[in-house]
């Protein structure tokens, strides 16, 4: 991704980042009979892997690591532990959303574990089946009680959550850099204490403030290489045949170390398709491909015929054939309203099909709709759900909002849009003025923020904090100078749905781009967000 872009997901508007799929419109929804069991193939077969493999624990705490479970047999898998625990609590939890296996493994340190290097392991039982993974777990010291300092063992990500090698950190005047697996350790720590983050090939610094939490996973824009890809060959079978004139298929892959753009790479021909979807990890996960038939009339999406989901093992640079078996389904809606700010005028709304956590067919892309109410067709089948955003205007004022996971037959949901956020530090605009002056704004809704400071040519930095003020950090010492004397811009942004600093720098971390994974919000829970048009200024020479 270029840094070009990369500014344009912190400084523009957070959903902006996101692409759409397709863009068919949304119409009226047909009924094309009753859903039928879905047939994932013949073969038991069972998977297990867990991301990361290699954990740093400071004493007292406790990191969460999503797994990746798969079995096409009759039982639900079975997840034990067993291995070095002194001192370690291990629990896995075999949660599921949406009808999908979608388990974690819970760690947590005792206060007075052994500064050590544990072996946890963790197996995964079925019909005669058996899966196992080991997870090295480096325990760290916590906090001395004399004089309130003790270890920190973070994290550097990438938007997908990949370790991001090779950056600068820097915490209480001390810096190091992050491992090859995004890894940094700092020692004397006293909380709370900010964090900062350098991408020197890209000039962008992140300045996380107030945090208290000894595993920090500090989330940086962009994305590292993919360096997996897998090919697959398939036909998609049974479904209303013939398939009516204007039917199509859309097809997705939603495995859990997938890019969401590799939902639309897959090429349908008819009712054969040939698709290569690129994932991240290990060379080895488990795919998880679902396909939908969809009927338009005048381009525009009028309903669901058949849906259908099939399993298979990713392997990089390998090429498999997989058939997916569609069934017959119903078609079902989503329908709502938009609460806009007073003033404000509706300018964009988007709905998208998904099942899983990753985005997937847009349903609907819509400029300028002139009615807040809305309705969209929805498979009438388990997993299915619809995501909503819009975006409104008053003069460049922005406001935006979203609304995740509506599952079919959801009916008076509301997408009420926040007001954006207001500056009141009192300077005018192009104003030459002290790095040291803070920038204030005023918001009674939300609770985290990231503002924004830089330029075309221009380093940009990045502070994620509580408090409704930032302040430009000083990082000449890590590469990224002030620019005295050049103008530059200032935004602020609204995140959600973080309740805390400590929160947004836990496993999943923030992101930039909006794409929020699903599994971790509530239906009704609106990922609100708002920016401020840019105020331009310059910094004073020292």
């Amino acid at each position: 991704m270029s840094r070009r872009l990369l500014l344009a997901c912190l400084a523009v508007t957070l959903a902006a980042c996101s692409s759409p799929a397709t863009e068919p419109d949304a119409g009226e929804p047909v009924d094309a009979g009753p859903i039928e069991p879905v047939d994932a193939g013949p073969t038991a077969t069972l998977t297990l892997s867990a991301s990361p493999l290699n954990v740093a624990l400071p004493q007292g705490t406790s990191v969460t690591i999503p797994l990746s479970v798969t079995y096409d047999g009759e039982s639900a898998p079975i997840l034990e532990v067993s291995g070095d625990g002194s001192g370690l609590e291990a629990a896995p939890d075999p949660q599921t959303v949406d009808g999908r296996l979608l388990p974690v493994l819970h760690l947590r340190a005792a206060r007075d574990a052994a500064v050590r290097t544990a072996t946890v392991v963790l197996n995964a039982r079925a019909d005669g089946l058996a899966k196992s993974v080991e997870i090295a777990v480096a325990v760290t010291r916590f906090e001395d009680p004399a004089t309130g300092q003790g270890g920190l063992a973070g994290r550097v990500v990438d938007q997908r959550g990949q370790p991001v090698p090779g950056a600068l950190v820097r915490v209480g005047g001390r810096s190091t850099a992050s491992d090859g697996l995004g890894r940094f350790t700092f020692d004397g720590v006293t909380t709370p204490y900010d964090i900062d983050v350098v991408q020197t090939d890209l000039r962008i610094a992140y300045r996380y403030v107030g945090l208290t939490r000894r595993d920090p996973i500090i989330s940086v824009a962009g994305e590292q290489p993919m360096p997996n890809a897998w090919a697959v060959t398939g036909s998609l079978m049974g479904g209303t045949t013939p398939a009516p004139e204007g039917s199509t298929y859309f097809l997705a892959n939603d495995a859990p170390r997938m890019q969401p753009e590799a939902l639309r790479l897959g090429t349908i021909d008819g009712s054969n398709y040939d698709a290569n979807f690129p994932f991240f990890g290990e060379a080895t996960t488990r795919g998880n491909l679902w396909a939908v038939q969809l009927k338009q009339e005048g381009g525009r999406v009028t309903g669901f015929l058949s849906a259908g989901q099939g399993s298979a093992n990713m392997v990089s640079a390998d090429r498999s054939t997989l058939n997916i078996r569609m069934n017959r389904t119903t078609t079902a809606t989503v329908s709502g309203t938009l609460q806009l700010p007073e003033g404000f005028t509706l300018s964009r709304r988007r709905a998208w099909l998904s099942k899983g956590s990753l985005a997937g067919l847009m349903l609907a892309s819509e400029d300028s709709p002139q009615e807040l109410a809305f309705s969209y067709p929805v498979p009438n089948a388990p997993g299915f759900h619809v995501s909503v955003t819009a975006t409104a205007t008053r003069g460049d004022e922005v406001a935006e909002g979203r609304l995740v996971g509506l599952p079919p037959g959801t009916k008076d949901a509301v997408l009420a849009l926040a007001p954006p956020l207001e500056i009141t530090t009192p300077f005018p605009s192009g104003a030459t003025i002290a790095a040291t002056v803070p920038f204030a704004w005023t918001d009674s809704t939300r609770r985290l923020y990231a503002a924004v400071f830089g330029g075309d040519g221009d380093p940009t930095f990045v502070v994620v904090t509580q408090e409704a003020q930032a302040r430009l950090p000083d990082l000449a010492e890590l590469g990224l100078a002030l620019p005295s004397g050049k103008e530059l811009g200032f935004k602020v942004m609204a995140l959600a749905p973080y309740a805390s600093i400590d929160e947004a720098a836990g496993w999943r971390g923030v992101r930039y781009d909006h794409a929020l994974p699903v599994t971790s919000l509530p239906m009704t829970l609106r990922d609100v967000t708002g920016t401020v048009d840019a105020t331009r200024f310059q910094l004073a020479a020292p």
